[in-house]
């Protein structure tokens, strides 16, 4: 019997009441949770680390033959490359997964702290408007709109929370994987 009480029947005791809380958490929950969006792939970061990996690969072998002005013009677009991760991406990154938690917090009925991850992606929204051209600047203030009309309806109109969930999910969403274009066009393309 003292065996029991060892290490292994401590793990199966632990396994037991976290069996039994999942059980009565899980009577609890109003639904199984559905992602706002299908595609959540995270590629944009990939080519955007890539791409500022190989210019500085490239700088160095210039530097290394004796290209040094070519080498300044190339180290300025992994610079560039590296801006546009740090002031774009990544806060878009982040405030589509606020939007997600978001959602899941709602449908766990967590208001308040659905409201605090909206306002946390509103906040990550701002910060990419602040270091970004005008265009940048229109297509995060639609984002934004979104945003707040999503959390005026959490507080007064819960028939249209569900759409209003997905229209801003999709919208970051496409935010993020086609923001070469908004970087370089300004403009976020219309959804076919």
């Amino acid at each position: 019997m003292k065996r029991f009480y060892g290490s292994r029947g401590r793990w199966l005791l632990l396994l037991g009441a976290l069996f039994l809380g999942g059980c009565q958490l899980s009577q609890t929950q109003p639904g199984p949770w559905v992602p706002v969006l299908e595609n959540a792939s995270f590629h944009f970061l990939n080519d955007a680390v890539n791409r500022s990996v190989m210019q500085v690969e490239e700088t160095r072998e210039m530097l290394h033959s004796g290209e040094s002005g070519k080498a300044g013009e190339v180290l300025d677009e992994a610079l560039l490359s590296l801006l546009k991760l740090q002031h774009y991406y990544l806060p878009v990154t982040e405030a589509r997964q606020l939007i997600y938690d978001a959602d899941r917090l709602y449908y766990l009925k967590a208001s308040s702290e659905t409201l605090e991850k909206l306002l946390a992606a509103k906040e990550k929204l701002i910060e990419v408007s602040n270091h970004n051209g005008e265009g940048v600047k229109k297509s995060v203030k639609e984002a934004i709109l979104m945003i707040e009309d999503l959390q005026v309806a959490i507080e007064s109109n819960p028939a249209i929370v569900a759409e209003k969930f997905r229209a801003v999910g999709e919208r970051i969403n496409l935010m993020a994987i086609k923001g070469e274009l908004i970087l370089g066009s300004g403009v976020l393309p219309e959804e076919d």
